[in-house]
């Protein structure tokens, strides 16, 4: 826990277990107004969403 941070070094990057890939979750929260949060925008218009480990 001593190397445990949000922003590492990239000498750390070989310690670091990776998590997801993206999160299914932060999409569905903004598309589905019964889920997480009204949005008035559309979901899919979003260009930054993760698609990566």
């Amino acid at each position: 826990m001593k190397d445990t941070m949000f922003t590492t070094t990239d000498r750390l990057d070989h310690r670091i277990a990776t998590t997801s890939w993206g999160n299914r979750f932060e999409y569905k929260m903004i598309d589905d107004p019964n889920f997480g949060y009204y949005v008035e925008e559309d979901a899919d218009d979003f260009k930054n969403w993760r698609n990566y480990t």
